[in-house]
């Protein structure tokens, strides 16, 4: 079972490792930049590196296996079980990121800034891991899914696995999105495309910005190595990668989730049939050319760190992402 290939490409960061050409035995770490250039810090790749861990089958086991009920720790009170929700979006993310959650309550999640919101045609649920100081927010707001996996960078896979399981047995929607943390999201805009969408379409497709085939990356030293026990394969469907994706119900339905970004976008799911990937929607970083769809962008979901600026990689902005985002216009005619 091709359990491994999602533990080390997991869309959360851009920083990896590159053996620069004029010195062998020494590894970059830092980040790639639109020009191609790379900044950060030089890590002697002489010194040893740790076995990664394999990908946690027994973990992976109970994810799949376990009665739903005995994997969540805190369901959001929001959900209307009786609703069919037009859009549903999963946002992973993590205790230490209440700020990042109010804020994003505050922005694009609001009632004032979304009609999708405001008439509850969608829903925004917050998904964390096992942690003992979350019952007083989950209180406060209602939109929390804790489920019971610790919240570890190893751990994500199995996270998201268990958030799409709960979310799959419990929740009807026409569309479901996930959604990183550090990512804001045209809520009605990304709606109004996905149903446009579906209507000219047939079969299961997924919005995203897609990542073409690549090698998986055999480095210990670097954070997305893949064991070849994990991935014994020499090359990786094109999968999603950025801020972000959404899917139909009929491929959310399809697919068995067994692990998140480029294994569930890509290896997955090219078991489950032809898979379309509208590039358009979602945007890894900052950009000032957007398709549009009639009068309007069709670019829904943006990093926050698009404020990059080929120098640095600033602390994530919600406030000024939103506000670029809500700013996209279409190009005028000539």
């Amino acid at each position: 079972m091709r359990i491994g290939i999602l533990i080390s490409l997991l869309a959360a960061s851009d920083v990896y490792c590159r053996v620069l050409p004029d010195q062998e035995n020494v590894v970059a770490i830092g980040l790639e930049v639109p020009s191609g250039a790379l900044i950060g810090t030089a890590v002697n790749q002489a010194e040893s590196c740790p076995d990664p861990p394999s990908a946690n089958q027994s973990l992976h086991q109970l994810v799949n296996t376990l009665p739903i009920n005995s994997l969540v720790l805190l369901a959001p009170a929001i959900i209307n079980g009786d609703r069919n929700y037009a859009l549903v979006l999963l946002v992973n993310s993590a205790e230490y990121e209440r700020e990042d959650r109010d804020e994003i309550r505050r922005l694009w999640a609001s009632r004032k800034e979304s009609r999708m919101q405001e008439v509850d045609e969608s829903v925004v649920v917050f998904l964390l891991g096992r942690s003992s100081a979350l019952e007083e927010e989950s209180d406060l707001y209602g939109d929390l899914l804790q489920v019971a996996v610790e919240d570890s960078y190893r751990n994500m896979v199995y996270k998201i696995e268990a958030g799409f399981r709960w979310l799959k047995e419990s929740v009807r929607s026409d569309f479901v999105a996930k959604v990183d943390s550090d990512t804001v999201v045209h809520i009605d805009r990304l709606y109004n495309y996905l149903s446009k969408y579906e209507k000219a379409q047939s079969g299961p497709w997924f919005a995203c910005y897609s990542i073409p085939s690549t090698a998986p990356v055999r480095d210990k030293c670097n954070p997305w190595y893949i064991s070849e026990s994990d991935y014994p394969y020499d090359r990786m469907p094109a999968y999603c990668n950025g801020p972000g994706y959404a899917m139909n119900r009929g491929l959310f339905e399809l697919i068995v989730f067994e692990v998140e970004d480029a294994f569930l976008t890509g290896a997955v799911a090219s078991d489950v049939g032809e898979i379309k990937m509208m590039v358009d929607v979602a945007f890894h970083r900052y950009t000032e050319i957007t398709d549009c769809d009639g009068n309007e962008p069709t670019l829904s979901m943006q990093n926050t760190h698009f404020q990059l600026d080929d120098v640095i990689k600033p602390r994530k902005n919600l406030t000024a992402a939103w506000n670029w985002l809500k700013s996209v216009q279409c190009p005028q005619e000539l």
